[in-house]
Order: structure tokens, then sequence, then C-alpha cells
């Protein structure tokens, strides 16, 4: 009867903590990126689709001073490496810009990116990254970006 009983409380014991487990993984990443994939600034969204966390889909808002508005839309890729809070990051993102002096829809870009994410404390992320934008005009231009956030 002891070992039965002790085994019950267990299996509730375990039941109970990987279902608050679940409750705190967090899912949605909303953060600043300064550069990189955004070109100047935008706020993003950022939401986990897989259970393994390797594929976030993101959208986001950005300003271009003087210039244009902009509407970073993409799908980040990323691969866990030795140490479990530490990603490589490759991004493909297409950046939607509107001109703010005449409200008209100007062109899209499709913007590769490879970076470093580190998630700290289950709470907060830190994105390093390089991206690349080509351009009619000028060609190909390297884009550097850092962006830091909070998990919820």
């Amino acid at each position: 009867m002891k070992k039965s009983s002790l085994l019950f409380f267990a299996l509730l014991f375990l039941s109970v903590t990987t279902s608050f487990g679940q409750l705190n993984e967090k899912k949605n990443q909303f953060y600043l990126e300064i550069g990189g994939q955004s070109i100047v600034y935008s706020f993003n969204y950022e939401r986990q689709l897989t259970k393994s966390k390797t594929l976030y889909f993101r959208a986001g808002f950005g300003v271009i001073p003087l210039v244009a508005f902009e509407a970073p839309i993409g799908f980040d890729f990323l691969i866990k490496t030795h140490n479990k809070n530490n990603y490589i990051d490759l991004g493909l993102t297409s950046n939607f810009f509107i001109n703010s002096n005449t409200d008209n829809f100007n062109q899209y870009n499709l913007i590769p990116s490879i970076g470093f994410r580190r998630i700290i404390q289950n709470s907060a992320i830190l994105r390093l990254g390089i991206a690349g934008i080509s351009t009619t005009s000028s060609g190909f231009i390297p884009l550097v970006g850092i962006s830091i956030g909070k998990l919820f």
C-alpha cells in the first residue's frame, strides 16, 4: 500500500511540474533591431513555429528617417550550438517600403542574414548579425545589426 501511494504521489508531482514547465515556455519575442535586416531600425514581433525552437516567423515596423516606412516580414532558422542558450541564426526577410513623401508602395527587397542569438535567463534575447541587400543603383550593401528584446 505504501509503495503504491508513494508511486501515485510521485507521478502526480511529475505531471504537475511538467504541466507548469510547459506553461512557462515562452514562444513570443518582441525586440528592437538596429541595422541589419531592418536597414535603420525596426520594432519586431517574432513567434516560434516549431516545438524544437528552430523556426520563427517575424513581422515588424520600421522607419528610414525622411525616406520611407518599412515592414520587415520573414523567417529565422536557428541552429543550436554547444551552449543551450546560444544559436546560429539564419534568416530571410522581405522588407516592404512605403515612400514617406508620397505614401506609395515603392519596392521590396529580400534580405538574407546570418548571425548569433543568445537567450538570457529565458527572458531576454540578444541578436548580432550580418545581412546584405542588393540594389540596382548601389549594388550589394552589407548591413550589420544588433537586436535586444524580451521573451514572453
